[in-house]
């Protein structure tokens, strides 16, 4: 017996098809393209600073991925139940056994999960772009190549037993 009821898998046959027609859309590449090259171009807003770096790359990126999310959401969301009204298979799909309920919560599922690969997306892109190498290390987590080299014990124990026959 499969864990969902029916109306639960009647939802998710609308999400899936949501997300379907939603992963076609030229409009949600374009603005994907878009919310990348803002991400990116935070590099070069941040090299004009020489104090504030990582803070200009970080407000820059959060709030391409803010803007560009909602943007996605608004304008793909909207023309998604747009083409289904259009092309009348709004009403074929609701003279199933559907409710109108459903059909929504599935329409709303689907675009928050196409939002949510959009947004994952997004996060990679200013990811690649913020950071330029990380080391792990243990005890420490995630650091970045400088800071790898400053706080490594071989590095530190070396610079100790340097220090006194530099005197």
């Amino acid at each position: 017996m499969s864990a969902l009821t029916a109306p639960g898998q009647r939802m998710l046959a609308i999400a899936s098809n949501t997300v379907r027609e939603a992963v076609r859309s030229r409009l949600l590449y374009t603005l994907l393209l878009f919310a990348v090259l803002l991400i990116c171009a935070g590099v070069l807003l941040s090299a004009l600073s020489y104090v504030e770096n990582d803070r200009i790359l970080q407000d820059v990126g959060f709030a391409a991925m803010r803007l560009f999310g909602v943007a996605i959401a608004l304008f793909v969301g909207v023309g998604l139940i747009h083409r289904e009204v259009e092309r009348r298979t709004v009403y074929t799909i609701l003279s199933k056994p559907l409710s109108r309920a459903e059909f929504l919560l599935g329409k709303f599922a689907g675009l928050v999960f196409t939002v949510w690969m959009q947004l994952a997306i997004m996060a990679l892109a200013f990811a690649a772009r913020s950071e330029p190498v990380r080391t792990f290390m243990p005890g420490a987590g995630f650091l970045t190549q400088e800071a790898a080299s400053v706080r490594s014990p071989s590095t530190s124990t070396m610079q100790a037993r340097q220090l006194p026959s530099a005197r």
